[in-house]
């Protein structure tokens, strides 16, 4: 049985990048795309994963050439990793960002602190947080970590 992945990124770049890698390294894990926190927990809700992998931030709504996707979130994937963990027992979870430090609502965070965070927040189903970075290849060697074990399992 293969692997099936939630992919959850609005940077289409980004998404492109982590999807090509996927596809190349492991060809029988199926990635189904969302593209902001409501199409993120739509998905969850209608179908089974066996791991989520989520930007941290995210805007409300899925962008399109007339719409801007609502309210931008920037703990968007941590609030959808709450959702999960609540409708899912034990769903494995990886945090995948490019920014080295986040800002909302009078709190800041490097990218090691809000690591701490994720962990503590999602317990047994945190399964570590990538920093994407196109100019290093560090973020691969970590998601084909998880992926190795998802696929082993």
């Amino acid at each position: 049985m293969s692997t099936k992945i939630l992919l959850v990124e609005d940077n289409d770049y980004k998404r492109g990048r982590i999807l090509d890698y996927i596809s190349s390294e492991y060809p029988s894990v199926v990635v189904v795309e969302a593209r902001s926190y409501t199409s993120g927990k739509e998905a969850i809700e209608l179908q089974k994963f066996d791991l989520l992998l989520l930007d941290v931030s995210l805007p409300t709504y899925d962008k399109t050439p007339s719409e801007g996707g609502g309210r931008f979130r920037t703990f968007g994937g941590r609030e959808l990793a709450r959702k999960a963990i609540k409708a899912i027992d034990q769903v494995p979870i990886l945090f995948i960002t490019q920014y080295k430090s986040f800002s909302d609502k009078g709190s800041s965070y490097t990218f090691e602190e809000l690591v701490s965070v994720l962990a503590k927040d999602c317990g047994a189903s945190f399964k570590g947080a990538v920093f994407f970075d196109t100019s290093v290849s560090t973020w691969k060697e970590s998601l084909s970590s998880v992926l190795d074990t998802s696929n082993n399992q």
